[in-house]
């Protein structure tokens, strides 16, 4: 499978970049964003399902998986120059993404650097897996943060084996419980540049283009629902879609569900 490599220089390190990704199929072009506990292997339940209609194209992002980088700023903004860098070199005038959890950050970043270069066009759809991109109304930060500290707790509890992974519901299955836990540990330790960002930071706002689903769980501890309500409010013809019983990681927890919505709603962009 390919690597692609470019020069970055617009960050604060000058660096070559390594960008690991692979190609499915035929079609228009699907791009998936992994979470931060995620890499390409996250994706081994929507691949199959996906590269029947689409073109998808699997990256690992800066640091994760393969790919092989400094992290020299806020790390959305870092991972959309790649992608930018990527999906120029693949000569793609139009995409869609589809993102989970930290995925997010990287689709608003991109959509918002696209923007601002006269591009948005490019980016015809996306879709938000337990994700807000980073942007948080003021009246729902003090919710967004309470959730978020639980679900650290928790992932510490879980390190110690006495909890469940904090990205998935309790319900879920012990074996996809074992796999989700066996796929995160793939992931090396971030290199982050001196006085760079150590996570990722909280964007002031929310850039995506007008055709935009979010999926989510009901139990997601990271993106809680009534967070996600608040946001996607603020989002014009904004799509929602929330599972029962299931917690950070729908892709991963309800993998026919949510195969089935974003077939759906990709079917009705490319209508």
């Amino acid at each position: 499978m390919p690597y692609f490599e470019y020069q970055d220089d617009e960050g604060d390190v000058r660096q070559t970049i390594s960008l690991y990704y692979e190609v499915y199929g035929q079609g228009k072009p699907l791009l998936f964003l992994h979470g931060r506990g995620g890499n390409a292997f996250s994706w081994w339940q929507q691949v199959p399902v996906f590269a029947e209609r689409y073109q998808c194209i699997v990256i690992e992002q800066r640091g994760w998986g393969r790919s092989r980088g400094v992290l020299d700023g806020p790390w959305g903004d870092v991972f959309a120059r790649d992608v930018h860098a990527l999906i120029d070199d693949l000569g793609f005038d139009e995409i869609a993404a589809i993102s989970q959890s930290m995925g997010g950050w990287t689709l608003s970043a991109l959509s918002e650097r696209l923007e601002q270069r006269g591009e948005l066009q490019r980016l015809a759809a996306a879709v938000m897996s337990g994700t807000v991109g980073g942007y948080v109304p003021s009246q729902l930060e003090a919710v967004y943060d309470q959730h978020r500290q639980a679900a650290y707790s928790q992932r510490v509890s879980w390190q110690q084996g006495k909890s469940h992974h904090p990205a998935l519901a309790a319900t879920t299955a012990a074996d996809l419980q074992t796999l989700y836990s066996m796929i995160a540990r793939l992931n090396p330790a971030p290199q982050i540049a001196p006085g760079a960002p150590d996570t990722l930071a909280r964007r002031d706002r929310l850039s995506l283009p007008e055709q935009v689903l979010f999926v989510a769980g009901e139990q997601d501890m990271f993106c809680p629902p009534e967070v996600l309500r608040g946001v996607v409010e603020g989002v014009p013809k904004a799509r929602l879609e929330l599972l029962s019983n299931i917690g950070h990681s729908p892709y991963f927890e309800a993998a026919s569900d949510f195969n089935a919505i974003v077939k759906n709603f990709l079917a009705e962009v490319y209508a």
